[in-house]
């Protein structure tokens, strides 16, 4: 393997697929069967071809990104106005202090990430927890350089997708096509970048910072409050007389624009180099 420090340009090449064992998938595969047995072969949207089935996987992804373009490309307020609205309840932190990763760091993550999905870096998380340390020593002295430039590897802003059916989703009568809508998009990003991601939130000192501002009752995404301690809370409550409500906004992630999710985290005081970073990942237009 090596890695090239032109960050705009191809930057890791692996060769492990032979020297690797080869990871057991069984479990993903008896989970995807049962969970999606629709023999689906089309799809339909009426914003494509007349909501016309497609006939080729050409035209069943043309149809399904202009799905997704009703969303990406809907009227929205200035991302400018929704902030200023947003962070009325709110006072500005300062910002937390950045320290590089270490090649450690990285090195412990890689190895937590064996058995994960590659992303288009055509990296798998088993592959990646093979690599030596000096690999890591490596990817820390250039991920230094990279933020000192602002300048970072294109694949990073690339996604690897999959589209399940949604439970419950039946196809159309006519031509046993399903609706756009009713597949769930799955994206998987590059693992060199999750890595570089998921070491530095592990960090304690980046729990910490997390735990300043968020809100008591928030859970998922962070360390000790995944979803069964939100469930194990509702369901105490509920037991004792509670009531139990649930809210499901549509498209809630979907519709996040991403500068402002650059300005909220930089309003609670986020680094300036993982704000880079994001932003570059984010977006990617």
């Amino acid at each position: 393997f090596f890695f090239n420090d032109t960050a705009t340009t191809e930057i890791y090449t692996l060769s492990l697929h032979d020297a690797l064992p080869i990871y057991n998938m069984s479990h993903a595969r008896e989970w995807v069967k049962r969970d999606n047995n629709l023999p689906v072969t089309s799809v339909h949207f009426e914003g494509y071809q007349d909501n016309t089935a497609t006939s080729s996987n050409q035209q069943s992804l043309e149809a399904i990104s202009q799905f997704w373009k009703t969303i990406w490309e809907r009227d929205r307020p200035p991302v400018q106005e929704a902030f200023q609205f947003w962070q009325e309840g709110s006072e500005p932190m300062p910002e937390y202090a950045w320290s590089n990763l270490t090649p450690k760091e990285l090195h412990r993550q890689a190895i937590r990430m064996k058995g994960s999905a590659g992303g288009a870096d055509g990296i798998t998380g088993s592959e990646a927890a093979q690599l030596p340390l000096r690999a890591w020593e490596i990817l820390a002295e250039l991920l230094t350089r990279w933020i000192a430039r602002q300048d970072f590897p294109s694949v990073w802003q690339h996604t690897r997708q999959v589209h399940l059916q949604k439970p419950g989703a039946k196809l159309r009568t006519q031509d046993q096509a399903i609706s756009a809508k009713d597949l769930r998009p799955i994206s998987i990003q590059c693992t060199i970048w999750r890595i570089v991601s998921s070491a530095w939130t592990r960090r304690a000192a980046t729990r910490r910072w997390i735990l300043s501002w968020v809100h008591p009752t928030a859970c998922g995404g962070i360390h000790g409050k995944g979803v069964a301690r939100a469930v194990d809370m509702l369901f105490q409550k509920f037991e004792k007389g509670g009531v139990l409500l649930s809210l499901d906004f549509q498209k809630c992630f979907d519709t996040v624009d991403p500068e402002l999710g650059i300005l909220c985290l930089r309003h609670f005081g986020c680094p300036s180099p993982m704000l880079q970073m994001l932003k570059f990942v984010w977006q990617q237009s």
